[in-house]
């Protein structure tokens, strides 16, 4: 079975990220989706193993905490762990077990050195994917040079 990120929720995100007036391509939009996608599969294999060394069969929202600080998400802590609290205060009020529509969760304001660190670490990541998809393109190149 092929795992994807349902496209409303990606186009959602994108919409919310990108400046008024910039667009994607479609195969633009693809690249998120399919790096998303392995974002989410990494942290849930990191928390997955936080979990089970831990002996447990069921993984908690401190799990994917403690994977993203694994992975050098640390910025993102913070956020996340907010997250995780406003969810768990929502569920407990039964508004989880609940046939209403789910409200929508407050986004915890960021401060400007931590929305500069996050830039930072997404310009270096795209940096480092660009980077990636040239080398893997010069390889295609190479290899049907080659032919």
């Amino acid at each position: 079975m092929d795992a994807t990120l349902p496209r409303t929720s990606v186009n959602k995100l994108i919409r919310e990220v990108l400046p008024s007036g910039m667009r994607l391509t479609p195969d633009a939009r693809e690249a998120v989706a399919e790096c998303g996608l392995e974002f989410v599969q990494l942290v849930a294999s990191v928390a997955h193993e936080e979990a089970g060394g831990k002996g447990r069969r069921i993984m908690m929202g401190v799990h994917i905490l403690a994977a993203l600080e694994t992975l050098g998400y640390g910025a993102y802590h913070k956020r996340s762990a907010q997250e995780v609290e406003l969810f768990n205060a929502f569920a407990a009020s039964g508004g989880a077990k609940t046939k209403h529509k789910r409200q929508k969760l407050s986004q915890p304001t960021l401060s400007e050195a931590e929305e500069a660190e996050m830039a930072l670490e997404q310009q270096k990541l795209f940096a480092a994917a660009a980077a990636a998809a040239a080398a893997a393109a010069a390889a295609a190149v190479a290899a049907t040079g080659s032919s």
